[in-house]
């Protein structure tokens, strides 16, 4: 239990020590012995002292950028997730085959990079997609280590029929948040990935 001094007793006590004696520290130090009760009370208010004195922040929710990004990331990740879920789809696995469908065969590498996300991951996330015949991963011809993601024609079929999902959320968000606020939302957030940092090097 935290302990403070009391300047007019030179004593020590619990902070919320209703009812209980104060010991002097004075005669705590005189007296303490390798096993007392003293010492005991000593090193623990002295421990204790730092942390009962140094200010800490009222809520660090309020300033943390990780999880005011992440708090809204999961918010409209759920809501893109359950309108696409008509066609078997989630949002991520709907942005792998849409940067498939745009820009043709790529690396695993490549295609991390482009939506901002770790190979690991990315490789969890084409799994089911390589099962249901939507993408096909294989070994680079040029690079026998890499791996070269492929859309077929079945996941071009199923990205096309996601998209209207896809269009209706995306105007019912930009209905309620704003068309330019989402605009200028995207342009922040696009910012983000220019702040230096490198998460996912090995």
């Amino acid at each position: 239990m935290p302990h403070r001094l009391s300047a007019a007793t030179d004593t020590i006590g619990p902070v919320h020590a209703a009812g209980r004696d104060l010991v002097p520290v004075a005669s705590c130090r005189a007296n303490a012995g390798p096993t007392s009760m003293c010492e005991h009370m000593l090193l623990s208010w002295e421990a204790t002292l730092e942390e009962t004195m140094t200010p800490t922040p009222a809520n660090l929710d309020d300033g943390c950028n990780n999880l005011a990004l992440r708090k809204a990331a999961r918010y409209l990740g759920a809501t893109y997730d359950k309108a696409l879920a008509p066609v078997g789809l989630r949002a991520t696995q709907f942005s792998i085959l849409q940067k498939l469908s745009a820009h043709g065969e790529m690396t695993i590498t490549s295609l991390a990079d482009m939506i901002a996300m770790d190979r690991t991951t990315l490789a969890s996330n084409l799994k089911p997609l390589a099962r249901e015949g939507l993408v096909t991963v294989e070994p680079s011809a040029a690079d026998r280590r890499a791996r070269i993601v492929t859309i077929t024609a079945d996941g071009l079929s199923r990205m096309k029929a996601a998209l209207p999902l896809w269009k209706a959320v995306q105007a019912r968000f930009e209905e309620s948040f704003g068309a330019d606020d989402a605009a200028r939302l995207r342009a922040s957030l696009g910012t983000v990935l220019d702040t230096g940092f490198d998460p996912w090097a090995e």
